[in-house]
């Protein structure tokens, strides 16, 4: 039978219709297959700077991080303004400062019908002031009313609140739009974020304008140091603001609150630990800025930093004064005043500036024990310098300059209910700034034993000569001790038996941030305590778990 493609074709179409589709199909498979591996869909570059790829997702995850500060801080500022009835939130500002935990917003004032600023900072955890928020702020209260003067901006409310189960700083101060000395510099407003208007660099100002600005920061500074106000370590064109031409020194709750400054990482390799002049090596670098139009970014001026200052020579010859003295040591605030620099400039501010009588108030003790807190905090630790660098550098101690060290007097040893039970009067605790751990019993001696220290002439004689005291009688003696020596033995030395005293129970001590660094409580319970030197207040019986609500 032969095969005939008529018949087929007309009987059997549909199969020649399937192949035909089939050779298509997989000629156009065929055809994306190649054009997908000719032009693949996303093309893959080597990256040019690795570097500029890892800096921007950080940038990207810092300002994700920044956006839910912002919005936390926004929760707090509405719940602390909740419980006041003066003030109410307008709007948020951006960062505006360098602190990164600091944040921005404008208030309305319903007392005077303008708007203030309102900062919210997280307290530090190294904060000299460690006694409860009811009498912290009275007497910041009484400081800041105390610093009245034409070139120190005021501080018109100042508060410590805990906010998300975490203490925060609350400050208020009068809203300028003209902004800070830097911005004139940098030619930006102040509301725009401080990670931008900085970044390209600023105009120096006229040395006329230099010289009169700076005679302003001087003379604030020393206002500062008549009101024993702690050296101002923070410092910088950022924190002098600007009204009506006239400079004003800002940021003064940093230094007793004990936030760290910006200018630790310049003065902390060179500047020796005489806080005096820390004061004048900050305003050198300020002095530097306003003429050259940029931040100083060492220690100490380069040739550079001096050629871009050439154009006002006055200038220069300051800077040459305060860092290249010829006795090779940094001058005081004072002897920088004393230059013909600051002479014949005309401060009108200082000759009209009268004090209200209602404002001439002295300072009470609470407020002067605050002070004398933070001068202690920054005499102990508030030295910018590490901890191992200010050892090396600390000179050695001859031995006429060692510390005297009282030994105790030889008493009777006291009975276990005298450990357990401490007489009237006397502390159960410890001060916290000589220790932070409970208080624990010391070990009694044994009866028969002497507590007092071994004289020099004891120490001489060898165990042969010492007289061995006589046994204890078996009643009176403790069954764990060791037994005593025969007469044989007597050239070995007498082992003092050892009695385990369990410690006194101590109740729990109130938070460090609440808890004061001179007062001691007389009773060993939780309840605030107030210092010697401040005045007893009423208040102060509260418990510590009332004071933080």
């Amino acid at each position: 039978m032969t095969f005939k493609w008529d018949d087929f074709a007309k009987e059997y179409y549909w199969v020649i219709l399937l192949a035909i589709f089939a050779v298509m199909a997989l000629a156009a498979i065929a055809i994306w297959a190649i054009l997908r591996c000719r032009y693949p869909r996303h093309e893959y570059l080597a990256l040019d700077n690795e570097s500029s790829f890892i800096s921007d997702r950080l940038e990207l995850s810092r300002k994700l991080r920044g956006d839910i500060d912002r919005n936390e801080a926004l929760i707090n500022c509405q719940y602390y303004l909740r419980g006041s009835t003066r003030y109410f939130l307008r709007y948020q500002l951006c960062n505006i400062g360098s602190r990164m935990d600091r944040h921005w917003f404008v208030v309305r004032d319903s007392a005077t019908r303008t708007e203030r600023l309102l900062t919210v900072t997280a307290l530090p955890d190294a904060c000299p002031l460690r006694h409860s928020p009811c009498q912290v702020r009275p007497g910041l209260q009484e400081i800041f009313l105390d610093l009245q003067h034409p070139y120190v901006h005021p501080v018109l409310d100042i508060d410590i609140k805990v906010l998300a189960e975490r203490p925060h700083v609350v400050v208020v101060s009068p809203l300028n739009d003209v902004g800070s000395l830097k911005d004139l510099i940098y030619h930006s407003k102040y509301n725009e974020d401080w990670q931008e208007k900085y970044r390209p660099q600023g105009t120096g100002l006229p040395q006329d304008q230099v010289q009169r600005l700076a005679k302003q920061i001087v003379e604030g500074l020393l206002f500062l140091h008549e009101k024993d106000f702690p050296a101002f370590y923070n410092l910088h064109l950022g924190n002098v603001i600007l009204q009506n031409g006239v400079a004003r020194l800002t940021g003064l709750e940093n230094v007793l609150l004990g936030y760290v400054p910006r200018v630790s990482a310049f003065i902390r390799k060179r500047i020796c630990d005489d806080k005096e002049v820390v004061d004048a090596v900050c305003f050198g670098h300020a002095l530097f800025e306003m003429a050259a139009g940029y931040e100083m970014s060492t220690t100490k001026p380069t040739d550079k930093n001096y050629a871009d200052v050439e154009h006002c020579p006055e200038v220069y010859q300051v800077l040459r004064f305060i860092f290249e003295n010829q006795n090779h040591n940094y001058p005081t605030l004072e002897e920088v005043a004393t230059l013909d620099f600051f002479r014949n400039i005309d401060l009108r501010e200082l000759t009209t500036h009268t004090v209200p009588p209602i404002l001439r108030t002295n300072l009470s003790s609470t407020a002067k024990h605050l002070l004398r807190d933070v001068q202690r905090f920054y005499r102990n630790k508030g030295d910018l310098l590490p901890r191992g660098v200010r050892a090396k550098r600390r000179p050695p101690m001859s031995p006429s300059q060692a510390p005297l060290v009282l030994k105790k007097p030889c008493l009777p040893p006291p009975c276990s209910s005298e450990l357990l039970s401490p007489p009237h009067g006397s502390s159960s605790s410890p001060p916290p700034e000589f220790s932070s751990s409970p208080p624990q019993a010391e070990t009694p001696p044994p009866e028969g034993t002497s507590t007092c220290p071994p004289s020099k002439a004891s120490e001489d004689t060898s165990p042969a000569d010492t007289e061995i005291p006589p046994p204890l009688d078996a009643t009176s003696r403790d069954p764990k001790a060791e037994p005593l020596q025969s007469d044989d033995a007597a050239v070995t030395n007498f082992v003092t038996p050892i009695f385990e005293t369990p410690p006194p129970k101590v109740p729990p001590r109130p938070p460090v941030w609440i808890q004061s660094q001179s007062s001691v409580s007389t009773c060993g319970s939780v309840e605030f305590c107030t210092p010697p030197s401040s005045p007893r207040i009423d208040a102060a019986k509260w418990c510590s778990s009332e004071c933080i609500t």
